[in-house]
């Protein structure tokens, strides 16, 4: 290269290099600000300093020891070379390198020790568990370790190896290569093939190899633990392992012990043959007691007798699973509902029919939005949540949602930088709905609602005191700039009920201050905006508001942590606040079952409205942390709310100095009413538990009685395939229970069929410990899985004329299914009822939202629809259940006097006789009595139509019948 050349690439480096580490610089500055505007600064100092230190300690031993080696091979050469055409042929390159050989070597072993450093600074969690660890209490059954050796100690213990077998690696390579290089090896020629100085160099190079891979053959031993079966396809040491594989890693052990002794010896005795010997002796050992024993033994002695040999190992996995994954102590209660129990069972019930939830959070997210969003710059996330709440004596359970910002919704002057930054900055209003009642098919929003017609459920709104949100789901990476010196409100609010614009400014803690010019010009660069450092845009007084998601602020301050997919708001003290749920997961557990994270917590609503998961392989989970975010301030807080057991999280708090995680002690009661049992934790435990409830490892080892999790029902036509159903939250009383209980539920089906094998349901006890309870039904019992109830009842004829006839409007509609819940009424000797809401969504027209139009429900096979919850009772009953309190879905109002009409209720008894007639009909195949019981059902329906068209009083639905009904009007 010419001068000029060599000076041009020179600055192009320097400039690259500039341009790097000045990223690099302003990344960790802002996070600086960050963590400490947050209150959380010692967390990111420790992450800091242990990935620094982590890169300058590796680095600089593989730079040293890989340079040290390739120094000490230079140094070695031989006084005189033996002359031959290689050594001739070698001579020009000797020129060559021996000027440049310092610097070549400082470059090389500078390579090694950057690589090896920016790959250690990535391992800062395996040493901060390593170095914190905390004792589980709990020891394997093979080994007798404490959990924590596996968890903590030996997976430092491997990272540590693979280090040392890379530097020595290396070291060899670069050694062997100078020492025929400056002929300390030779290929050609007499004589002896290798000087006496690298013989003793390369020698002991290979020697600590050999050593390194007897302490692998050591560390596998442990690793057994970990290992896959294929005979029994789980987890875990398996016979084999133990009775084949186990003696062979220590045999094997011995062998590398004694073959690199031999490497030693065989640098004073003179003699090659040695080490070969043992190299091929340590070779064909690794093959026949590491690989033909056990493959043989497997294949004539364990399979034929697999399940008798590998029980004990079967039930060390499940034994050890179940541990893992918090199902040790499931209440298992034997639940057999009968197809005979008697109606009247769902008349007196006071417990679970009065708390049927009609509001699917997923559905009605749509109508929040068009009916409660107010303004168009505000939203909702596309599935709202599931509360409980208690207002005066009364708990009740809640659909609710926080009126966000809608940013995909801005058009025109409202996406220029100023006005998307620093007038919309926040969102307004928390908004919620009794989940158990609808009016004119519409929520009962009973809080934060802006309306041009409020729902007059007569119920006490939630009382909420600082109404905006900084901090919410729907922010992304949009920032906000907040504050100014003149304290000028100039911060879009929301719009009064006169319609006029109410502006505010942002006065809470929370933010980053941006006032000197160092952090202005630092925040333009890190979020490529140069509105940061022009005249006017910014002033002393202002702050930046980022990392604005509740999930994502939890998981940068506690990078430890797994954190739930779908985080809630709830109202506390009048205040805003996210709880989010962070989990401790490890892949360490010994014996335990892995499960793929993304995959067992995947459902039909992964990916709308709430977060996938990474498909990280875990084998051991606890909900040990609940995180809160003010959506005012942002202020995040991390709360232990495990029993104390996690060792896990014990040794991140100890990591971290030991207060990082707040003592559940702190935790307010009513901050603990809004804690429920979190989802993606209880999808894993469902998807476990399938399996797992099997105890008896024979049985186990045979599949038998497995389950399995269904398909949704509601949003897949084939019960095979398709996303898994979501669990739902219920306030319910289930068998066993003394009262009803806000908990998560889900129903599981037979393994190899769709009928329902369990309902499986998590909650929290008093004193906030999990209380989890399966409810097996006997095969015999054939009672209906979500999927064949959801066919049974769309199947059913009036049904399907019923939901055409909503369908078949003007312009047409769609049909939405909600959550489709199973019950269990009158305890552990009555029924299931299965209930589930229909929604119409319009395709045309002004009110293109969902409206809840329908009931339907199913008990004891008998299917009936209905306006309500009290209708359908009432078609199951023959009478209204007395606590039902839900208003009319077509909002007509209640007759004041003279109760049902006499003429009605003849209609609707000529219609139920009629269906029975064809029922009948049916089952003798009977013909001409169908088409005869068939012209009868037309004319009474015909009858009751003409009759309901000219009376407003409410009527019993009968089963099976059409009930008409109009497109109730959109309040507003």
């Amino acid at each position: 290269m010419s001068r000029r050349s060599r000076v041009l690439l020179v600055v192009v480096v320097v400039l690259l290099a500039i341009s790097l580490l000045g990223s690099s610089l302003v990344t960790v500055l802002t996070d600086v600000w960050w963590y400490d505007s947050v209150g959380f600064g010692n967390v990111y100092g420790v992450m800091l300093r242990t990935r620094v230190t982590m890169f300058v300690i590796v680095g600089v031993a593989m730079a040293a020891f890989v340079g040290f080696n390739l120094w000490l091979a230079y140094r070695l050469q031989p006084a005189y070379r033996p002359m031959s055409l290689e050594q001739q042929n070698l001579e020009r390159y000797r020129l060559w390198l021996t000027p440049r050989l310092r610097l070549l070597i400082s470059l090389v072993a500078g390579a090694c020790g950057v690589v090896a450093g920016l790959i250690a600074q990535g391992q800062w969690q395996v040493w901060l568990q390593f170095a914190n660890a905390e004792p589980f209490g709990k020891s394997d059954t093979q080994f007798h370790q404490d959990i924590s050796f596996y968890m903590f100690q030996y997976p430092f213990f491997r990272y540590v190896l693979g280090v040392a077998f890379t530097a020595v690696v290396l070291a060899l390579v670069g050694a062997v290569f100078l020492h025929w290089l400056y002929g300390g090896v030779r290929l050609q020629g007499a004589g002896e093939r290798m000087s006496d100085r690298a013989r003793l160099h390369i020698w002991l190079l290979l020697a600590a190899f050999v050593l390194l891979k007897a302490w692998a053959y050591y560390l596998d031993r442990f690793g057994l633990t970990f290992s896959s079966s294929d005979v029994t396809g789980l987890d875990g040491a398996s016979y084999a392992d133990i009775n084949y594989l186990l003696p062979a890693k220590n045999i094997l052990l011995l062998i590398a012990v004694f073959v690199a002794a031999m490497f030693v010896i065989a640098i004073w005795v003179r003699n090659a043959m040695l080490p070969v010997v043992a190299i091929a002796l340590l070779g064909v050992s690794a093959i026949i007691a590491g690989g033909i024993v056990p493959f043989v033994a497997d294949q004539v002695y364990v399979r034929p007798s697999a399940s008798t040999l590998e029980a004990r190992y079967i039930k060390q996995n499940i034994d050890a699973t179940r541990d893992a994954y918090g199902l040790s102590n499931v209440q298992s209660s034997a639940y057999t509902p009968s197809n005979a129990a008697p109606a009247s069972l769902l008349r007196s019930d006071t417990q679970n029919v009065p708390n049927i939830r009609l509001l699917d959070p997923s559905v009605v997210a749509q109508t929040f939005i068009q009916n409660q969003r107010g303004s168009g710059q505000y939203t909702f996330n596309e599935k709202l949540d599931v509360d409980q709440y208690k207002i005066g004596q009364k708990t009740q359970e809640y659909v609710v949602g926080v009126r966000e910002l809608n940013y995909a919704g801005l058009t025109g002057t409202q996406t220029n930088w100023a006005y998307q930054h620093k007038v919309l900055t926040h969102g307004y209003g928390f908004v919620a709905a009794p989940a158990n009642k609808v009016q004119n098919g519409l929520p009962c929003y009973v809080s934060g609602f802006m309306s041009n017609q409020p729902p007059q459920c007569n119920e006490q709104p939630i009382p909420v005191s600082v109404p905006q949100i900084y901090y919410g789901e729907l922010f992304g990476d949009n920032y906000s700039i907040v504050g100014s010196d003149s304290g000028a409100k100039n911060e879009f609010d929301h719009v009064d009920a006169n319609g006029s614009t109410v502006n505010t400014v942002y006065q809470g803690p929370g933010g980053v201050p941006i006032g000197s010019f160092l952090r202005q010009l630092a925040y333009a660069i890190n979020l490529h905006a140069i509105n940061f450092i022009l005249p006017g845009a910014v002033d002393s007084s202002s702050k930046l508001l980022y990392v604005r998601d509740p999930r994502e602020r939890v998981q940068k301050v506690a990078p430890f942590l797994t954190v739930d997919g779908d985080p809630y708001p709830a109202v506390v003290g009048g205040r805003v606040l996210w709880i989010v749920d962070g989990y401790t997961t490890s892949s360490g557990y010994p014996y335990a079952q892995r499960e793929t994270l993304g995959d067992a917590t995947q459902d039909s609503l992964t990916g709308n409205g709430t977060t996938a998961q990474e498909k990280d392989q875990i084998n051991y989970i606890r909900n040990s942390v609940k995180a809160t975010v003010d959506a005012y301030t942002g202020e995040v807080k991390l709360y232990r709310w495990d029993d104390g057991s996690d060792a896990l999280l014990t040794t991140w708090n100890n990591a971290f100095g030991g207060n990082l995680i707040q003592p559940k002690k702190d935790i307010s009661p009513e901050l603990a009413s809004h804690f429920r049992y979190p989802e993606d934790l209880f999808k894993v435990q469902r998807e476990v538990l399938a399996r797992y409830h099997v105890t008896n490892p024979v049985a186990f080892f045979g599949q038998q009685n497995f389950w399995k999790v269904p398909a949704d029902p509601t949003r897949n036509n084939n019960a095979n395939s398709g996303p898994p159903q979501p669990p739902y939250f219920l306030l319910a009383q289930l068998p066993g229970q003394n009262a009803p209980q806000f908990q998560t539920t889900s129903a599981l089906s037979v393994a190899k069929g769709d009928s329902l094998a369990a309902l499986f349901s998590a909650s929290y006890d008093d004193a906030g410990n999990p209380a989890l309870s399966v409810y097996p039904l006997p095969a015999a019992s054939n009672a209906l899985g979500p999927n064949q109830a959801q066919n049974n009842i769309t199947g059913d004829s009036a049904v399907a004329r019923q939901t055409a006839q909503l369908t078949n409007t003007a312009g047409g509609s769609d049909i939405k299914f909600g959550n489709l819940l199973i019950l269990p009424i009158g305890g552990s000797t009555g029924g299931l009822l299965y209930v589930e809401p229909v929604y119409i969504q319009p395709k045309t027209g002004n009110a293109t939202y969902p409206t809840m139009q329908l009931v339907f429900a199913s008990y004891n096979g008998k299917v009936v629809f209905g306006n309500t919850v009290a209708d359908v009772i009432q078609s199951l009953t023959g009478q209204a259940p007395p606590n039902t309190t839900a208003p009319p879905a077509t909002g007509n109002p209640p007759p004041t006097t003279g109760g049902v009409n006499p003429e009605l209720a003849a209609a609707v008894k000529e219609i139920q006789d009629s269906i029975d007639a064809l029922h009948k009909a049916q089952k003798e195949s009977n013909f001409v009595a169908i088409g005869q019981a068939q012209a009868r059902l037309e004319a009474a329906v015909r009858n009751f139509e003409r009759l309901q068209s000219a009376t407003s009083s409410p009527t019993p639905t009968p089963s099976g019948t059409p009930t008409p009904t109009g497109s109730p009007k959109a309040p507003g």
